[in-house]
């Protein structure tokens, strides 16, 4: 199989973009969680990226791009679990603890698991992204939608997803997965687009409502 030859500066390139895209992406959360006193990202998701994320901050080498990029998520990632600690429904609290308590057993299952595969980083990362952007997609029939959501969300949770497929071709990397696997990757950037459009369609429906009905 021949390899793709891509410039080793666009690789360069393609490195911090990821990492950046996606920091957009949780400071968005976050910003849009404080200003409608909700939590913007699946409880589940949340804690997927926490696991993720701690557990990776002893795989990566000290001062590596992605080192950082990890050390930064891992922290606007626990601002958006204090989010959800202080915003979730209080009568639903029991429901919090069922989601947190099955979220941390499930997702240290995944992780072992993947840990017996080559490349388990990556193979974890792309499962983890894949869940929730079902998650996101579900996340759109909360009661008080659009709060805590924004479409630019969506957008740039796909751009950051695309520009880390790019930089796995680039690397040559992905001829080396199952198709399982391959499957998983480029069913994520799908999803995001299907967020993307049935939050506009959504959002719309909800805004032509409250014009006709301002009361309800």
């Amino acid at each position: 199989m021949t390899t793709l030859e891509v410039p080793v500066p666009f690789i360069k390139i393609l490195k911090p973009t990821t990492t950046i895209l996606w920091s957009i992406v949780y400071i968005l959360i976050i910003r849009r969680g404080f200003k409608d006193k909700t939590y913007g990202m699946p409880i589940l998701a949340c804690i997927m990226n926490l696991s993720m994320e701690f557990k990776s901050l002893f795989i990566f080498s000290y001062g590596t791009f992605f080192y950082l990029g990890n050390i930064a998520w891992f922290f606007l990632d626990l601002i958006i679990f204090y989010q959800i600690i202080i915003f979730f429904p209080k009568k639903n609290k029991l429901l919090f603890y069922l989601y947190l308590s099955f979220g941390l057993i499930f997702w240290f299952f995944i992780i072992e698991i993947s840990l017996k595969i080559n490349n388990w980083i990556v193979y974890s990362s792309f499962f983890q992204n894949f869940l929730m952007s079902l998650l996101f997609i579900d996340f759109l029939k909360k009661d008080d939608f659009p709060k805590g959501q924004s479409i630019y969300i969506g957008i740039f949770k796909f751009l950051g997803t695309f520009s880390a497929i790019v930089y796995l071709f680039a690397i040559n990397l992905f001829p080396t997965f199952d198709l399982i696997t391959k499957y998983i990757i480029f069913c994520i950037p799908i999803c995001d687009i299907i967020y993307v459009y049935f939050f506009y369609k959504k959002r719309n429906k909800v805004n032509f409502d409250q014009y006709f009905n301002p009361g309800t």
